[in-house]
């Protein structure tokens, strides 16, 4: 998703920020989505549905500055309920976290502004496993018991696999994720 007619990542300006408003058109496409997709399916928290978005510092912080004063406690408040340090706010069903992770796709004119992607992930946006190694029969991690300094110390060692990798359908349309690309920079 683009802001304000917007095509490509490549026609994004500074003028084309993250506000509460392109959050809600995240949602909505979601929600209600385009023809030949499938609407996507909301985490189940609290007995409520919610989906987490993800994205960069710069375009967290620029968020934060385009909100109503007064505005931004609520959010923070209406995320303290759910005791998960590293969700920052929550607004219209939508837990919103930071991360220095997510990359820059379109470079600005200086180190610290261009395109970054913000994610809305659903409950099928990613799949998780875990295994059993070596010896384990039974669980999903082996545990090795060995004696240390001379015998004085019994130590334990575990092992496991476990991985995640993000869901690829093989129908038109993706109903785990909606990406949204913005302009963001460092705060000056």
């Amino acid at each position: 998703m683009f802001p304000n007619g917007k095509t490509s990542e490549a026609t994004l300006t500074a003028a084309d920020t993250i506000d509460l408003t392109f959050l809600d058109a995240m949602k909505q496409r979601a929600e209600i989505p385009l023809t030949n997709s499938f609407k996507m399916r909301p985490l189940k928290l609290k007995g409520k549905n919610y989906f987490r978005v993800v994205m960069h510092n710069y375009m967290f912080d620029m968020l934060r500055q385009n909100t109503n004063p007064g505005q931004w406690g609520d959010l923070r408040r209406a995320a303290g309920q759910f005791a998960m340090p590293e969700v920052e706010i929550e607004y219209n069903g939508m837990l919103v976290t930071k991360s220095e992770y997510v990359p820059r796709t379109v470079a600005g004119d200086t180190d610290y502004e261009g395109v970054y992607r913000c994610a809305l992930l659903g409950a099928q946006s990613a799949v998780w496993a875990w295994g059993g190694a070596g010896d384990s029969k039974s669980t999903t991690m082996s545990f090795v018991p060995y004696t240390k300094d001379a015998n004085r110390f019994m130590m334990v060692r575990g092992g496991g696999i476990f991985g995640m990798k993000a869901v690829t359908f093989t129908t038109s349309g993706d109903y785990g994720r909606v990406i949204g690309s913005l302009w963001a920079k460092k705060l000056d």
